[in-house]
């Protein structure tokens, strides 16, 4: 039989394991009376009988789980912009050759050196009242940023998919 202590039975809960299940023993209402045998012995019976019913939640992650995830991911083809591309031409030609992705990327550190060159030595408010070495650095970046993207541009053969690529909606 169940103790039948006063102080046991005023904070009594149900066992661990059972989560909140169909029982109707509320542990956060405090009881003032003592409850009567055939309480105390029908949250007992209904805890022994719900033990079985509660799924039971582990700590771990499922590991064959994981596996599978990674599995898949593996499985998946590497992004390659280069797939989109036309197969025979100048411009796809251009956008394939490492020498074009090698100049870009200079292009683009030279690009950051001198906006802080910029940033630190033209005073002008408007490009047109810059300096001349500030205009003709100005105008080289934006004419190379946009010979490159003209020849990506033209290198996809459907030319939606540049929306596909990061480096070309950058």
């Amino acid at each position: 039989m169940a103790n039948r202590d006063d102080t046991h039975l005023a904070s009594a809960a149900p066992p661990l394991g059972l989560g909140r299940q169909s029982i109707a023993w509320d542990p956060s209402k405090r009881m003032s009376r003592r409850p009567s045998i055939t309480e105390e012995e029908d949250f007992w019976e209904k805890a022994r009988k719900n033990v079985g019913h509660a799924a039971p939640k582990t700590m771990f992650v499922d590991a064959n789980a994981m596996k599978e995830r990674l599995r898949e991911t593996m499985c998946k083809p590497k992004y390659d912009v280069t797939d989109y591309y036309h197969k025979f031409g100048v411009f796809q030609a251009i956008a394939r050759s490492s020498y074009f992705e090698k100049a870009t990327l200079t292009v683009i550190a030279f690009n950051a050196l001198w906006i802080s060159v910029d940033t630190d030595n033209n005073k002008a408010d408007v490009l047109l009242q810059a300096d001349m070495q500030f205009q003709i650095a100005e105008h080289f970046f934006c004419t190379y940023f946009f010979f490159e993207w003209f020849v990506r541009f033209m290198a996809f053969r459907k030319k939606r998919n540049g929306l596909k690529d990061p480096w070309f909606v950058f």
